[in-house]
């Protein structure tokens, strides 16, 4: 069991997206300490009951333990496998010896957050985009993209730091102070972006949307 964990530990470390170990239907000798790691709160088991690619985990599990241990007893009759991951509890007991201190979000990612779960951030945010000639800035219904610029990208003089691709930024609503019975009680508009996209941007534009304690949505 602790064999297996190490291997689950390593893929999630070293594979430079946060990837699962991969479990397929001939492994049958992984079977038992999977399912007794899973058991034990250490794994969480991804297949396509959670999401079409189990190579990512796109969020904490939505399923029982026991219906993720199900998943691997079915796996002698399943077309491809699917993937294991430490869970934060396992993380915790196992801390990796590198830290991404200059890497907020990445050191989530390295915590457990899942690459689909959304951080929440105050409007402003996007002033830093919004503001800079370099960056090519767009606003939709649902969400805007900010975007360095291709001549920005090519230039040798501008800094590797800030040629960076944001396309996936969203908006959401903060209800936490609305009452439904006041209609004068706030409905807050806040941003939101991916945990796995945030991961991928420098160490200085993950700083940059690091929120400060008091800007903290969670």
């Amino acid at each position: 069991m602790e064999a297996l964990l190490a291997e689950v530990l390593e893929q999630y470390r070293t594979s430079g997206d946060f990837n699962g170990f991969y479990v397929g239907p001939d492994k049958n000798d992984l079977f038992d300490p999977a399912i007794a790691l899973t058991r034990g709160g250490l794994v969480q088991v991804v297949s396509e009951k959670d999401y079409p690619n189990p190579h990512i985990r796109p969020w904490p599990s939505k399923r029982s333990l026991e219906d993720q241990v199900e998943s691997i007893n079915e796996l002698a009759n399943s077309d491809y496998g699917l993937c294991l991951y430490p869970t934060p509890k396992a993380l915790a007991d196992h801390p990796a010896p590198d830290r991404y201190s200059d890497e907020p979000f990445r050191q989530a990612m390295a915590d457990g957050r899942g690459t689909l779960e959304l951080a929440f951030f105050r409007f402003d945010v996007l002033e830093q985009y919004r503001n800079d000639p370099r960056f090519e800035f767009s606003f939709s219904d649902s969400g805007c993209d900010a975007v360095v610029s291709d001549q920005v990208y090519r230039d040798d003089d501008e800094s590797d730091h800030d040629k960076i691709v944001m396309d996936h930024i969203g908006f959401a609503y903060d209800l936490s102070g609305y009452d439904v019975e006041d209609v004068s009680s706030p409905i807050i508009r806040r941003v939101c972006a991916f945990y796995g996209d945030l991961a991928k941007l420098t160490s200085v534009h993950q700083r940059r949307w690091q929120p400060t304690r008091s800007q903290r949505m969670d």
